[in-house]
């Protein structure tokens, strides 16, 4: 990647602007016996201020802006502004659905909408009060990514539960551990030690990569594969970050119920995955309901589960990708978050 965080900069175009000015300078010196040094200030000032917007189109939302240069959420809302500007009919999901539309059978509606998309999906929605299902590619395999950070939670919620040390005993960072991504963990020194239950809390809020493979090396991955199998996840390979929709809204629903771990933990789990630092899909158009949910982000794998408290009821809700394109799978979740909420709560 160029030095320049905007983009190629032209050296020769940088090079002839300092010579116009050079020779402007010498001009007004000849041309003056008294230079005003305040009026040659502003001017200098000025002129750089538009050579500088000119080339630095930073202020352009068609300018794809590295990752480095703006903080995450300005960049993201600078790029989708960009992608509505420049796609009115653009292939994304459920854009036939206006305030007033009501989804008459929501199962034919997900299915119509993300069968068009790039790449496959799969959605499991759940009632928890009633049992109905609506489902879609909800047994098929999908790459895990961070969601497989949940099955690990559950497990290590659930082992503590027999064996309190977990909880109670500090971790330390070794350098095996160190993973890049998400998380503060990563870049804090190799032997700092950690609370289990603030590594926890890094993993659900912050997708934490660092502190996943610290929990994972502290319980062992043969406890995380008997808690798999043992509480019938039979879809889910945690070696091979693997899981389906169905198997993720089946351990969602099983902690709604307190059938992982007992109520303190429960609780502290679903409060750790409230206001998290994504809350960019499920929950987008949702201001102001409570969801306790985590993402799952790889290359092309992109996914949101959640459990979602409605007005009308509680439900769960998986949407999961695999070679999906991300702006139409970010938006297919946030649109279809919408939908069911609607669907469950009109």
């Amino acid at each position: 990647m160029p030095n320049n965080k905007f983009g190629n900069i032209s050296s020769e175009k940088a090079f002839v602007a300092n010579q116009e000015t050079h020779r402007f300078v010498k001009f007004w010196k000849k041309s003056h016996k008294i230079i005003n040094w305040s009026l040659v200030t502003i001017f200098l000032i000025g002129f750089m201020v538009i050579l500088f917007v000119s080339i630095f189109p930073v202020f352009s939302v068609k300018y794809r802006l590295a990752s480095s240069s703006f903080e995450k959420n300005i960049e993201n809302k600078i790029l989708e502004d960009y992608y509505a500007s420049t796609n009115p009919s653009s292939n994304l999901p459920f854009n036939n659905l206006g305030d007033n539309k009501k989804v008459e059978n929501l199962n034919d509606e997900i299915q119509s909408e993300l069968s068009r998309l790039v790449g496959d999906y799969g959605v499991y929605v759940a009632r928890l009060d009633n049992g109905e299902k609506y489902e879609f590619n909800s047994e098929k395999i999908f790459t895990a990514a961070s969601l497989s950070k949940l099955f690990l939670t559950g497990a290590y919620y659930n082992a503590a539960e027999s064996d309190p040390a977990l909880m109670v005993n500090d971790t330390m960072l070794e350098n095996q551990d160190k993973v890049e991504g998400n998380g503060n963990t990563y870049s804090e020194p190799v032997g700092s030690s950690y609370k289990p239950v603030d590594l926890i809390e890094r993993m659900l809020k912050q997708s934490d990569n660092t502190a996943f493979a610290v929990m994972t090396r502290n319980l062992g991955l043969g406890r995380v594969t008997d808690f798999i199998n043992n509480y019938g996840f039979s879809q889910t390979d945690f070696i091979n970050n693997t899981t389906s929709p169905k198997d993720v809204g089946t351990f969602l629903e099983k902690l709604y119920r307190q059938e992982i771990m007992g109520k303190d933990y429960t609780d502290e789990m679903i409060g750790f995955m409230q206001n998290t630092s994504f809350e960019d899909r499920l929950p987008f158009y949702l201001p102001g309901v409570k969801i306790a949910h985590k993402i799952g982000t790889w290359d092309g794998a992109y996914s949101d589960a959640g459990i979602v408290y409605g007005k009308s009821g509680d439900y769960i809700i998986v949407v999961m990708t695999d070679s999906a394109n991300y702006t139409e799978a970010v938006n297919a979740m946030r649109k279809l978050s919408e939908v069911v909420y609607n669907y469950f709560n009109g």
